[in-house]
């Protein structure tokens, strides 16, 4: 399994950033998403990370979206 790793998930919670990931049934992290503390799911605040996965579950590219996206939309916004 690929996610976030400890370090990075403390420094979010304990600063002005939350975050959020889908995972996928084999407990990828597919989505990362942070933005600021009080942002809704649905507010263009959040920048999101694409993570693909090869079949041995390894990570083989990060994509990451424009600035201010909305975390509700991950699946159908563009990455880069």
């Amino acid at each position: 399994m690929n996610a976030p790793d400890l370090a990075t998930i403390r420094a979010l919670r304990g600063g002005s950033y939350q975050l959020r990931v889908d995972y996928d049934a084999s407990g990828n992290a597919i989505y990362v998403g942070t933005a600021p503390k009080g942002k809704a799911d649905s507010d263009s605040a959040w920048i999101i990370t694409k993570n693909t996965y090869d079949g041995s579950n390894q990570l083989t590219l990060a994509q990451t979206s424009n600035d201010d996206v909305k975390w509700t939309e991950r699946t159908t916004e563009t990455y880069s």
